[in-house]
């Protein structure tokens, strides 16, 4: 993918070709596009709809700074566990970002 809406596209292919998580990565990494992006895309889409495992995880052993990505996964439970009904957002702090963002 060279634009946005191509790498979502290949992102979205990958997802639902794959059966795996390794296999929705090769997929979303073997194209002459902006692959890193795509990968990224496919990956986060894999996780919202399928629990990643520990098996899943052993692709990371096979990745460039490896060590990074693990250290940055120790706590793939909470995110498996997350429910976005936990995220309890103060309404004030709500509209006082929505102020900043959009300047309204």
């Amino acid at each position: 993918g060279w634009t946005g809406e191509t790498a979502l596209g290949l992102a979205i292919y990958s997802m639902i070709s794959g059966k795996t998580f390794e296999d929705v990565i090769v997929i979303s990494t073997n194209h002459c596009g902006d692959s890193d992006s795509t990968a990224s895309l496919a990956g986060q889409l894999y996780v919202a709809f399928n629990e990643i495992s520990n098996d899943d995880l052993l692709l990371f052993d096979k990745v460039d700074l490896a060590e990074i990505t693990k250290n940055s996964l120790k706590n793939i439970d909470v995110i498996n566990k997350f429910k976005e009904k936990e995220l309890v957002i103060i309404e004030k702090e709500k509209k006082g970002f929505f102020n900043k963002l959009f300047g309204k």
